[in-house]
């Protein structure tokens, strides 16, 4: 009694979720379009190609960092999130952009913040170390999370790069 779900002509749905004049379609629709857009862009992609002197800090290249340590033919991208199937290709041309512009002998990828490699990414993954070897291009991991590590490591990438281009962490890389 007194709940205003049962009151007549006011569906049950519409009573628990009416905010602001919103219905419960209009909400799942906004939450969807959100979350969608959360999964789309959760990553981002940086060039770190420098490390402050006498330390053991990474960062990107900066006219405000003049004095960093930066090695000739090494590109080290960090991709920033989840890498799946809905936003592998764009991180793969992102990198491959960096790769062509830079003209690495070696290239590190620093997954310190990548807390997902899906399917799709790793396939786009495997491919792309291929490609790379072929161009004499060197594809290394560092600092893998412990999921996405696992994940590597039980694909045919783990046995193709071995122990020795996967590094704990992105120190020991270079």
């Amino acid at each position: 009694p007194g709940d205003r779900a049962e009151e007549p002509g006011i569906p049950v749905g519409e009573a628990l979720v009416d905010v602001g004049g919103e219905t419960a379609d209009e909400m799942d629709a906004a939450f969807a379009r959100e979350f969608l857009e959360r999964q789309l862009t959760p990553y981002r992609i940086e060039r770190v190609t420098g490390r402050k002197r006498g330390t053991s800090v990474f960062r990107p290249r900066s006219s405000d960092h003049p004095d960093d340590e930066r090695w000739a033919g090494l590109l080290v991208p960090r991709v920033e999130g989840r890498a799946f199937f809905l936003n592998a290709q764009t991180i793969g041309d992102k990198i491959w952009h960096a790769i062509e512009a830079e003209n690495p002998r070696v290239v590190v990828l620093d997954g310190s913040a990548l807390f997902d490699i899906e399917y799709t990414a790793l396939q786009m993954l495997i491919e792309a170390e291929a490609k790379l070897r072929q161009q004499g291009i060197m594809l290394w991991l560092a600092s893998l999370n412990p999921e996405a590590l696992k994940v590597v490591q039980q694909s045919s990438l783990g046995q193709t790069l071995g122990r020795s281009r996967m590094c704990f962490n992105l120190q020991n890389a270079v």
